[in-house]
């Protein structure tokens, strides 16, 4: 195990003793409370970042519009993974133990995530991710995770299918940097079995801007028929821009990782043709939905796929508390039983959380995200 788990993983253990001495295991929702509300806890990357709130605000307001859940007002207390390294448990135990949530959402890249899964582990709290695609995080065998986002290996599989359809199997290329997510879904489209009967004909790392020039000068000398981004999103952003303005036009699929909150406007604006990504629901066409329109009156802007996700996530929380009340294994059990469609999809859940792969919508191009907004 590397290092600075083995730190993260002994600070989690220290926190939990001291939070446990004063609370105990899930005391604080083992008992209703008659009136008061009921809180579920939000995980960020980063305070700036509102779009995921947004999102998840959306649906809280929505679910007390109607009468909250079973007669009480629901709330959400939001935290902030900024910070050094490990500080994401620090934050999760305080939501558990000082903010008393009865459930978790993730907004997270795949390291964080795997922090909050562990909290929720050791403390029998239900954890739904609304963004990270690391498979691993299902591979733990952790009864209290759900993922409401198709992971890397899912979308990796509709991405080659949809490639090697339109495009063929024998030329193509593989573009990704050393960010762990990219990482995580390298191997993870590596692993399929599209990928073993038909591997990239070139797999090219690209760690900064100055390796742009050097990839499309191998492009024109290779003539690639598509290419699939696996890099930060930022990075990748840019690098399809710089493509685009070197005359690189072929296909470029990439993960839902590329629709980032930082990203989604610029895709918008910038319009970007031959991008295919994975479809998610309604959102991007749903223009004229009440989600879509209220959102837009209360935040200024148009929903992009982290607040689909947020939405959807409080919406399946809410379902499987309201059904037991406060009862952790109940509403474990509720969860891994949803049967769900949402702004994203339908969303149903494996044995280990996953959203499953009959669920997952098929790739499409962005010009469906280009038509659905003014």
């Amino acid at each position: 195990m590397p290092a600075r788990s083995k730190i993260a993983l002994a600070h989690l253990a220290l926190l939990l003793c001291s939070a446990w001495s004063g609370f105990g295991l899930w005391a604080q929702q083992s008992t209703d409370s008659g009136s008061e509300p009921i809180a579920l806890g939000l995980l960020v990357e980063d305070s700036l970042l509102v779009e995921g709130r947004y999102g998840a605000e959306f649906a809280v307001k929505e679910i007390n519009r109607r009468g909250g859940l079973n007669g009480r007002q629901l709330v959400l207390s939001v935290k902030s993974m900024e910070g050094p390294w490990g500080v994401g448990s620090t934050k999760t135990v305080d939501l558990v133990f000082e903010q008393k949530v009865w459930a978790l959402v993730g907004l997270l890249k795949g390291r964080n995530s795997h922090l909050v899964e562990q909290v929720a582990a050791k403390t029998n709290v239900p954890f739904i991710s609304a963004w990270a695609a690391d498979p691993t995080l299902s591979k733990a065998y952790v009864p209290q995770f759900f993922s409401c986002v198709p992971n890397s290996e899912q979308q990796g599989r509709a991405l080659l299918n949809d490639l090697f359809e339109k495009q063929g199997s024998d030329n193509w290329i593989l573009v990704s940097d050393d960010d762990y997510d990219s990482r995580i879904a390298v191997k993870s489209l590596m692993d399929t079995e599209e990928f073993q009967k038909h591997p990239a004909s070139e797999k090219f790392k690209c760690s900064s801007p100055d390796d742009f020039k050097r990839l499309v000068q191998m492009m024109r000398e290779k003539n690639p028929k598509a290419a699939v981004l696996y890099c930060e999103p930022e990075r990748s952003l840019e690098l399809i821009r710089f493509l685009r303005g070197q005359g690189i036009m072929i296909p470029v699929y990439s993960g839902l990782n590329l629709l980032h909150e930082r990203n989604f406007s610029s895709l918008v604006s910038d319009r970007v043709e031959d991008l295919y990504f994975l479809g998610s629901g309604t959102w991007m066409t749903d223009r004229d939905s009440n989600f879509v329109q209220e959102f837009h009156r209360e935040f200024g802007h148009y929903p992009g796929p982290m607040a689909a996700y947020a939405f959807d996530a409080i919406q399946i929380l809410v379902e499987a508390i309201e059904k037991n009340g406060s009862n952790p294994e109940k509403v474990k059990q509720n969860l891994s039983k949803t049967s769900y469609v949402g702004k994203t999809g339908s969303i149903e859940f494996d044995r280990l959380g996953n959203r499953k792969s009959t669920s997952t919508p098929g790739v499409v191009s962005a010009q469906r995200l280009y038509a659905s907004k003014p």
